[in-house]
């Protein structure tokens, strides 16, 4: 498992930028094409804080194709990604699910090609094996916790009332692009 993530951090945490942005010194463009899990977002954040990649007063431009993944690790990304001064924009090139919607919402301009779609579902979690009482309970403590965070996120950033947020989480919805410019998530369409 540790062999494929970094494989795939090496792969598709590649930096890439058209002739155009090449020569626009004041934006830094970073792919992310991949699970959203520790090790991702570690490569994510590498990129992103590393000088000689993206410096400090160059806004970011953030093309995410994910089916989303750990809470935890995107959230922290979101945050970091939101306190960075020159800006963030965000673009989703085919599919942005479950915590992909969440990095993709850190960007002050979210476009989206026009076949694109994000996926907005309830917080889950994953356990194996046998389960005892107190440590279940202390499961759906931090799903609790991290559903009402999802959900403050989605709202804030799209203007959505949290009873809404809520009826998208709860029918496990798909978002094509115009229905993602209608509701807030997006701020344009676009083809990239």
């Amino acid at each position: 498992m540790k062999i494929r993530t970094l494989f795939l951090t090496i792969l598709l945490f590649a930096t890439g930028a058209s002739a155009a942005e090449s020569q626009n010194p004041s934006v830094c463009n970073v792919r992310f094409f991949s699970y959203v899990d520790p090790d991702t977002m570690e490569g994510l954040l590498s990129k992103v804080e590393d000088p000689l990649i993206c410096a400090d007063d160059q806004r970011l431009i953030l093309t995410i194709q994910t089916p989303g993944g750990d809470v935890d690790s995107g959230m922290f990304v979101y945050d970091t990604l939101r306190l960075r001064e020159s800006g963030v924009d965000t673009h989703v090139q085919h599919s942005a699910e479950s915590m992909g919607v969440i990095l993709f919402l850190a960007g002050d301009n979210r476009t989206m090609s026009s076949g694109a779609r994000l996926l907005v579902h309830e917080v889950t979690f994953y356990a194996e094996g046998a389960i005892e009482p107190d440590k279940l309970r202390e499961f759906a403590e931090g799903l609790e916790i991290a559903h009402d965070d999802y959900a403050a996120i989605v709202s804030e950033r799209t203007g959505l009332p949290l009873d809404r947020v809520e009826a998208l989480m709860i029918n496990h919805t798909y978002l094509d692009a115009q229905e993602a410019l209608a509701l807030g998530f997006a701020t344009a369409i676009t083809d990239q």
